[in-house]
């Protein structure tokens, strides 16, 4: 399964994954080219910022080694058990995906959302299918559409 090697059940997964968003919403909801104007930085923890400032790490991999203080050790917690699974995508990815340039992200994305959109266009019998951005070439792999 794609889940986390953590949780296998998706509905748990879910309900995880909707704590974490909710909790840290803060850090996506705004536009990066709005940070500074709606002043998302001041919602940052206090102890986070003392850490950051302190702190002489080469990378982020180091906060993940090193002791930090209980929330940011939280948050990187909560976000390692949310990882999906890619190992476990890759072996069942079919060997075209590898060919024609798209991301591992983008990949796992139509992976996913293909099978979604072919049981869609079976049961409205969709015969287009227009697919904006990437990922069209692989849904004609896969499923045999024509698309526009």
């Amino acid at each position: 399964m794609f889940l986390s090697p953590t949780i296998s059940n998706p509905q748990e997964y879910l309900e995880e994954a909707l704590v974490f968003l909710k909790k840290y919403r803060w850090i996506y909801t705004t536009k990066n080219t709005r940070i500074l104007c709606d002043r998302v930085l001041d919602n940052i923890p206090n102890e986070w910022i003392a850490y950051f400032a302190t702190a002489n790490h080469q990378n982020i991999l180091d906060i993940l080694s090193r002791g930090t203080n209980d929330s940011l050790r939280m948050f990187f917690d909560d976000l390692h058990q949310l990882k999906l699974n890619s190992e476990e995508f890759n072996k069942t990815e079919p060997p075209v995906f590898r060919y024609i340039g798209i991301s591992d992200k983008k990949m796992h994305e139509i992976f996913l959302l293909a099978p979604v959109v072919d049981e869609l266009c079976r049961k409205t019998n969709c015969d287009l299918v227009v697919d904006i951005g990437s990922g069209s070439v692989s849904l004609f792999f896969r499923y045999r559409f024509i698309l526009d």
